[in-house]
C-alpha cells in the first residue's frame, strides 16, 4: 500500500501507518506523524520528512524515538512514529530495571512477555487474546501458574521452580490427566472428574501416602504405596477379580480374602509365623496347604475339595492320618512320627496295598480283600510266619520263609510268570520248569549228575549251554535266542557247525575236522569276510553281499575267473585278471575317484568317463583315430583340447570347468570368442580376425579393466562392476562420452572429460578427502563441497561473480571468507569453529557486527561504516568494558552487568543521558549529567559516606540528606527561595539538648 494513494492501515488525526509489500514478500510498516499543523513548513509537498530507525528489537514507542519525534514537531517536520499504532507490540525498556510491562490496548493478540529485570513479575494474561497459553516468569521462583480462562484446552503446567506448588486441573480439559509435582514431595495425587478411566498412580516423593481406588476406574487394580511400609492393602470395591497380595513391608499383615473374587487362592502371610490359613469359602477347589511356621497346625480337609488328599503336618509329631471321606481312592500312608500306629485300610481305595509299620514290630500283615493284585511279603518281624498265597493276586510269586529250614517252593498256578528255584536242603531236587513262565531259564542241579539241559520253550532268549557232565550231548540252537552263537561240542567229531540263523553279526567258521566244508557266509552278518577254504580248490569266491567295504580278490586255484566288483565298496578299484587276455576293465560304478584306464590287450577300446570320478580327465585312446573327445560331466575342471584331428572343431566350453580359460580354434577365422560364465576371473581377449567384435566384460573377473577395441570406433567403454579399483577411462573416439565415475573405486577422482564442453564435474562419493574442481569451461559453475572430506576449505569460483560462499559444515575450524565480487555480502560465523573473531565486510556499508557466541573472550567491536551502531556487551567476557559508539549520537550506554567495578561514564553525545549507578560497585559516587538540565542526583545506596550534592541546573531541587551518612550537615538550595531547612536528625537531636542545657537554670 502506498502513502501517496491517501491509504493508510491505521490513521489517527496525527497519525499514519502504511505497510509496504517487498518484492521477496517480506512486509515494512511505517508510522507517519505528518505534522499537519506545523506552521513553518504549512505546505505538505515541501514539508521536510525525517526518517527515524529504532534499534533491531525497538519500536516507534522508544523513549529515544518519541523524544526526536518532539524536536521534529517543534522544527515543523514530518516524522515516522506511530502513538497510535493498533498493532504495535510493546517491549520494554531495558534500562528500566522494575518496569512493568503493559499491554497495548489496541493490540489484540499480543502475548505479553515479562521484564527480564524484574525478578518478581507476575506474568498476566492478554485478555483479548483468546488462545494465549500462560507461561512462567522465569525470575520468580515461586510463582503459581494459573490456567488461561479463554483456552478451553490448555493443560497447566508445573513451575519447576516452585517446590510445593501443587497442581490443579484445568476445568475446561476434559482428558486431563493430572500428573504429580515432582518437586512438591508431600502432594497427595488427586483424580480429573472427568477423566473416567484415570489409574490413580502414587506420588513417588510421598512417603507415607494411602492409594485409594479411582471411583471412575472400575477394574484398577489397586496395588501398595512401595514407600509405606505398614500399609494395609484394601480392596478396590469396584475390581470384582481383584486379588489381594500382601503388603511385603508389613511383617504382621494378616491376609483377608477379596468377598468379590470367587476363585481367590488364600496363600499363607511368610511373615506371619503363626497364622492358620483358612479356606476360602468362594473357591471351591481350594487345596489347603500347612502354615510351614506353624508347628502344631493339624491339617484339616477342605469340604468342598472333593479330591483333596490330605498330607501330613511334618512339624506335628502325633498326628493320626485319617481320611477324606471324599476321596474314593485315598491311599492312607503312615505317619512316620507316629510310632505305634497300626495301618487300616481305607475301605473306599479298592486298590490299597497294605504295607508294614516299621515301627511296629509285631504287626501281622493282612491281605486287603478288595485289592485284587497284591503281593503278600513276609513281615521281617515275624519269625515263623508261614507265607500264604493271596487268592486274588494273580501273579503272586510265593517266596520261601528263610526261617523253614524244610520248606518245598511249589508254584503259584495264578502266577504266570513265577521263576522256581531250588530248595537249597534239598539234594535231589529236580528243577522243573514253571510251564507258566514264558522266560524262564532252566538252570541244572548241580547234585544231578546226567540231567539233560533241554530249553524252556519259552524262554525266547536262553543261549543253551551244555551239561559238563553229559558227554554226548549235541548242542542245539535256540530258536528263539537272536543272538546266540553256536559252538561246538568238542566231543562230538563230526558235527556240522550250522549258523544260527537269528544271529545277525556271527562269523562262521569252519570245522576243522570237516574237510570239504565250502565256507558260506553269514547272511545276516554284514561286514563278513568270506575266506576260502583251502581245502576247496575250485571254489568261486563271490562277494558277501552285506559287506559294504569288501575288497573282492581272485582264487589264484580258479583259472578263468573274472573277477566282479563288489557294488557294495564304494571305493573298490577293479583291477585285470593276468590269466584273462581280452577282458573289457569297466568301471566301479561306486568308487567315485576311480580313474579309468585302458586295457592294453584291447586294442579298440573306447575309453569312457567314469561318472563318478569328477576329477576325470578324459584324454584320447590313440589306438583309436576317430575318437570324438567329450567333457567329463563331473570334472569340474577339465581343459578341453581340440582333436587335432578335426579341423573345423569350434572348441567348448567345459561348464564343469570354473577356470578354463577358451581359446580359439585358429582354423576358424569368424569365431566370436565368447567368455566362460565359469571362470571368475577369465579377460575376455579379441578375435583378431573379427573387427567389429565389442568386447565386453567378463562379469565374472572381479577385477578386469576393460579395454578398448581399437577396431570399433564408437565404442563406449563401461567400468567393469565387479572391479573395485577400476579407473574409468574416455575413448578417445567418442567425443561426447561423459565420464563417469566407478562406484566402487572409493579414492577415484573424476577428470572432465575434455571434448565434452560443458560437463558439471561431480564429486565422487565414495573418495573421502576429493577437493572437488570446476570445470574449466563452464563459467557459472558453482563449486560444491564434498560432503565426505571433513576438512575441505569452499574456495570461491573465480568466474561466477555473485557465489555467496558457505561454510562446509564438516570442516570444525573453517574461517569463512567473502567474495570479494559481492559487495553486500554478510560475513556470518563458522558454528564449529570455536575462537572465530567475526570480521566486517568491508563492502557492507551497514553491517551490523554480531559477537561470535563460541568465542568467550570476544571483544566486540563497532562497524566503522555503520553510523548508529549501538555496541553490545559479549556476555561471555566477563571483564569487557563497554565503550561508546562514537558515531552513534544518542547511545545510552549500560553498564556490563558481568563487570563488577565499572563506573559508568557519560555519552558525551547523548544530551539528556541520566548517568546511572553500577550496582555492583559499592563505592561509586554520582555525578550529574552536565547536559541534562534537570537531572536530579539520586544517592548511592552502596556507598556509605556519599554526600548527595545539588544539580546547579535544577533550580528547584530540594536537597535530601544520605540517610547513611550519619554526620552529613544538610545545606540549602541557594536556588530554592522557600525552602524550609531541615536539620540532620543526629544534630537535631544534639542541637535540643544543648538547648534543655542552656535553658533549664
Amino acid at each position: 500500500m502506498r502513502r501517496d494513494e491517501g491509504k493508510c492501515v491505521m490513521s489517527s488525526a496525527k497519525a499514519c501507518l502504511e505497510l509496504i509489500r517487498a518484492p521477496d514478500g517480506g512486509q515494512i510498516s511505517l508510522d507517519w506523524f505528518d505534522n499537519d499543523s506545523s506552521s513553518s513548513h504549512p505546505d505538505p509537498s515541501s514539508r521536510p520528512t525525517v526518517l527515524l530507525l529504532p534499534g533491531l528489537t525497538g519500536t516507534s514507542r522508544e523513549s529515544y524515538i518519541l523524544h526526536m519525534v518532539q524536536q521534529s514537531r517543534e522544527l515543523g517536520y514530518r516524522s515516522n512514529p506511530n502513538p497510535n499504532y493498533q498493532d504495535q507490540i510493546l517491549t520494554l525498556n531495558p534500562n528500566d530495571q522494575d518496569q512493568i510491562p503493559t499491554l497495548n490496548p489496541n493490540y489484540q493478540d499480543q502475548i505479553p512477555t515479562l521484564n527480564p529485570n524484574d525478578q518478581d513479575q507476575i506474568p498476566t494474561l492478554n485478555p483479548n487474546y483468546q488462545d494465549q497459553i500462560l507461561t512462567l516468569n522465569p525470575n520468580d521462583q515461586d510463582q503459581i501458574p494459573t490456567l488461561n480462562p479463554n483456552d478451553q484446552d490448555q493443560i497447566p503446567t508445573l513451575n519447576a521452580n516452585y517446590q510445593d506448588q501443587i497442581l490443579t486441573l484445568n476445568a475446561n480439559y476434559q482428558d486431563q490427566i493430572p500428573t504429580l509435582n515432582a518437586n512438591y514431595q508431600d502432594q497427595i495425587p488427586t483424580l480429573n472428574p472427568n477423566y473416567q478411566d484415570q489409574i490413580l498412580t502414587l506420588n513417588p516423593n510421598d512417603q507415607d501416602q494411602i492409594p485409594t481406588p479411582n471411583p471412575n476406574y472400575q477394574d484398577q487394580i489397586l496395588t501398595l504405596n512401595p514407600n509405606d511400609q505398614d500399609q494395609i492393602p484394601t480392596l478396590n470395591p469396584n475390581y470384582q477379580d481383584q486379588i489381594l497380595t500382601l503388603n511385603p513391608n508389613d511383617q504382621d499383615q494378616i491376609l483377608t480374602l477379596n468377598p468379590n473374587y470367587q476363585d481367590q487362592i488364600l496363600t499363607l502371610k511368610p511373615n506371619d509365623q503363626d497364622q492358620i490359613p483358612t479356606l476360602n469359602p468362594n473357591y471351591q477347589d481350594q487345596i489347603l496347604t500347612l502354615n510351614p511356621n506353624d508347628q502344631d497346625q493339624i491339617l484339616t480337609l477342605n469340604p468342598n475339595d472333593q479330591d483333596q488328599i490330605p498330607t501330613l503336618n511334618p512339624n506335628y509329631q502325633d498326628q493320626i492320618l485319617t481320611l477324606n471321606p471324599n476321596d474314593q481312592d485315598q491311599i492312607l500312608t503312615l505317619n512316620p512320627n507316629d510310632q505305634d500306629q497300626i495301618l487300616t485300610l481305607n475301605p473306599n481305595d479298592q486298590d490299597q496295598i497294605p504295607t508294614l509299620n516299621p515301627n511296629y514290630q509285631d504287626q501281622i500283615l493282612t491281605l486287603n480283600p478288595n485289592y485284587q493284585d497284591q503281593i503278600l511279603t513276609l513281615n521281617p518281624n515275624d519269625q515263623d510266619q508261614i507265607p500264604t498265597l493271596n487268592p486274588n493276586y494273580q501273579d503272586q510269586i510265593l517266596t520261601q520263609n528263610p526261617n523253614d529250614q524244610d520248606q518245598i517252593p511249589t508254584l503259584n498256578p495264578n502266577y504266570q510268570d513265577q521263576i522256581l528255584t531250588l530248595n537249597p536242603n534239598d539234594q535231589d531236587q529236580i528243577p522243573t520248569l514253571n510251564p507258566n513262565y514264558q522266560d524262564q531259564i532252566p538252570t541244572l542241579n548241580p547234585n544231578y549228575q546226567d540231567q539233560i539241559l533241554t530249553l524252556n520253550p519259552n524262554d525266547q532268549d536262553q543261549i543253551l549251554t551244555l551239561n559238563p557232565n553229559y558227554q554226548d550231548q549235541i548242542p542245539t540252537l535256540n530258536p528263539n535266542d537272536q543272538d546266540q552263537i553256536p559252538t561246538l561240542n568238542p566231543n562230538y567229531q563230526d558235527q556240522i557247525l550250522t549258523l544260527n540263523p537269528n544271529d545277525q553279526d556271527q562269523i562262521p567258521t569252519l570245522n576243522p575236522n570237516d574237510q570239504d566244508q565250502i565256507p558260506t557266509l553269514n547272511p545276516n552278518y554284514q561286514d563278513q569276510i568270506p575266506t576260502l577254504n583251502p581245502n576247496y580248490q575250485d571254489q568261486i569266491l563271490t562277494l558277501n553281499p552285506n559287506d559294504q567295504d569288501q575288497i573282492p580278490t581272485l582264487n589264484p586255484n580258479y583259472q578263468d575267473q573274472i573277477p566282479t566288483l563288489n557294488p557294495n565298496d564304494q571305493d573298490q578299484i577293479p583291477t585285470l585278471n593276468a590269466n584273462y587276455q581280452d577282458q573289457i576293465l569297466t568301471l566301479n560304478p561306486n568308487d567315485q575317484d576311480q580313474i579309468p584306464t585302458l586295457n592294453p590287450n584291447y586294442q579298440d577300446q573306447i575309453l569312457t568317463l567314469n561318472p563318478n570320478y569328477q576329477d576325470q580327465i578324459l584324454t584320447l585312446n590313440p589306438n583309436y583315430q576317430d575318437q570324438i573327445p567329450t567333457l567329463n560331466a563331473n570334472y569340474q575342471d577339465q581343459i578341453l583340447t581340440l582333436n587335432p584331428n578335426d579341423q573345423d572343431q569350434i572348441p567348448t566350453l567345459n561348464p564343469n570347468y570354473q577356470d578354463q580359460i577358451l581359446t580359439l580354434n585358429p582354423n576358424y577365422q569368424d569365431q566370436i570368442p565368447t567368455l566362460n560364465p565359469n571362470y571368475q576371473d577369465q579377460i575376455p581377449t579379441l578375435n583378431p580376425n573379427y573387427q567389429d567384435q565389442i568386447l565386453t566384460l567378463n562379469p565374472n573377473d572381479q577385477d578386469q579393466i576393460l579395454t578398448l577395441n581399437p577396431n570399433y570406433q564408437d565404442q563406449i567403454p563401461t567400468l567393469n562392476p565387479n572391479d573395485q579399483d577400476q579407473i574409468p577411462t574416455l575413448n578417445p573416439n567418442y567425443q561426447d562420452q561423459i565420464l563417469t565415475l566407478n562406484p566402487n573405486d572409493q579414492d577415484q577422482i573424476p577428470t572432465l572429460n575434455p571434448n565434452d564442453q560443458d560437463q558439471i564435474p561431480t564429486l565422487n562419493p565414495n573418495y573421502q578427502d576429493q577437493i572437488p574442481t570446476l570445470n574449466p569451461n563452464d563459467q557459472d559453475q558453482i563449486p560444491t563441497l564434498n560432503p565426505n572430506d571433513q576438512d575441505q576449505i569452499l574456495t570461491l569460483n573465480p568466474n561466477y561473480q555473485d557465489q555467496i560462499p558457505t561454510l562446509n559444515p564438516n570442516y570444525q575450524d573453517q574461517i569463512p571468507t567473502l567474495n570479494p565480487n559481492d559487495q553486500d555480502q554478510i560475513p556470518t560465523l563458522n558454528p564449529n569453529y570455536q575462537d572465530q573473531i567475526l570480521t566486517l565486510n568491508p563492502n557492507y556499508q551497514d553491517q551490523i557486527l554480531t559477537l561470535n557466541p563460541n568465542d568467550q573472550d570476544q571483544i566486540p567491536t563497532l562497524n566503522p561504516n555503520d553510523q548508529d551502531q549501538i555496541p553490545t556487551l559479549n556476555p561471555n567476557y566477563q571483564d569487557q568494558i563497554l565503550t561508546l559508539n562514537p558515531n552513534y549520537q544518542d547511545q545510552i550506554l549500560t553498564l556490563n552487568p558481568n563487570d563488577q567495578d565499572q563506573i559508568p561514564t557519560l555519552n558525551p553525545n547523548y544530551q539528556d543521558q541520566i548517568l546511572t549507578l553500577n550496582a555492583n560497585y559499592q563505592d561509586q559516587i554520582l555525578t550529574l549529567n552536565p547536559n541534562y538540565q534537570d537531572q536530579i542526583p539520586t544517592l548511592n545506596p552502596n556507598y556509605q559516606d556519599q554526600i548527595p550534592t545539588l544539580n546547579p541546573n535544577d533550580q528547584d531541587q530540594i536537597p535530601t540528606l544520605n540517610p547513611n551518612d550519619q554526620d552529613q550537615i544538610p545545606t540549602l538550595n541557594p536556588n530554592d527561595q522557600d525552602q524550609i531547612p531541615t536539620l540532620n536528625p543526629v544534630l537535631q537531636f544534639l542541637f535540643v539538648l544543648v538547648l534543655q542545657f542552656l535553658l533549664v537554670p
